[in-house]
């Protein structure tokens, strides 16, 4: 079966050849989520040998900001160097005066959809803050990743039908917990989110899920709501991804890649468009579809 991961980062600890961006590091110094990143190397090789042990044929490689807000090198030479097992989403200035040119030559290195880390807020939107952008997205077909559940969504998505907006992490508002964090109740959001599965564009990234889990694999304790999001948006608007990194102190990246198969009830169909149906259908990637 084809699986291929919605959600990889890659990067290097921070070091004289390649320095982190210093602003990212004073911007996250005390929250436990850089705590997890500070020192780490994560390499695209990396990534590429868990791939080979689990069976994941490709990956879209998402930037994490380390290097600099815009900064897509390291998951751009990735594409380059492995055509054919990455694509990447990659971080923009939403503001920026040459957003077109900018989205399209970033689109013929690899590009396949942004994300908008800054579009949390609601009065923003209204205001009409990330218009440019995500009609430059609209026109030229590239997908958009969400943060989170946002008020004003049901009033932003039709405006640009031509783009597929993808929530991260089911939409629950955050990345998937360290070692020694969990929130109380992760899956509290997930009714603003079933809210939501009548607008068209809208899909929902299984990344990172089990890292929610409190239980060996398979995380059975995750299923419930996996049938919850599956039964409002289809396996149409779902996308499997391991989100390689973050979780690798809670479960190993080959059991991210194969607790689905354990869950009772999912059929051969509804696995394959999980692991790379859904995706290919809802991104444009060339020789993949």
């Amino acid at each position: 079966m084809l699986k291929i991961d919605a959600q990889v980062h890659i990067w290097k600890s921070d070091r004289p050849s390649r320095p982190w961006d210093p602003e990212y590091r004073a911007r996250y110094r005390d929250r436990p989520s850089f705590l997890q990143h500070a020192g780490q190397t994560n390499t695209v090789e990396m990534a590429l040998e868990e791939m080979q042990e689990a069976g994941v044929e490709g990956a879209v490689l998402a930037t994490l900001g380390v290097y600099g807000p815009q900064d897509n090198t390291e998951e751009l030479a990735a594409v380059a160097r492995w055509p054919e097992r990455f694509r990447l989403t990659g971080i923009v200035a939403p503001g920026s005066a040459n957003l077109s040119v900018e989205l399209e030559a970033l689109r013929r290195g690899g590009l396949i959809g942004i994300r908008l880390p800054e579009l949390r807020s609601s009065e923003a939107i209204r205001a009409g803050a990330f218009d440019p952008v995500l009609a430059a997205c609209n026109d030229l077909g590239l997908a958009v990743m969400l943060p989170s559940v946002n008020a004003a969504l049901p009033e932003l998505l039709p405006r640009f039908p031509h783009v597929t907006f993808f929530l991260n992490h089911l939409g629950l508002g955050s990345a998937p917990p360290i070692v020694g964090y969990r929130e109380a109740h992760p899956f509290a959001p997930l009714r603003e989110v079933l809210e939501l599965s009548d607008l068209p564009n809208l899909a929902l990234k299984l990344t990172g899920v089990p890292a929610h889990s409190t239980e060996a694999f398979p995380f059975r304790d995750i299923w419930a709501p996996i049938r919850q999001v599956l039964a409002a948006f289809g396996p149409q608007r779902l996308t499997w991804g391991g989100d390689f990194t973050r979780t690798n102190g809670l479960h190993s990246y080959w059991e991210a890649a194969h607790y689905l198969e354990e869950m009772p009830g999912l059929g051969q169909e509804e696995l394959e468009l999980l692991y790379a149906g859904a995706l290919l259908s809802l991104v444009d990637w060339p020789g993949r579809a």
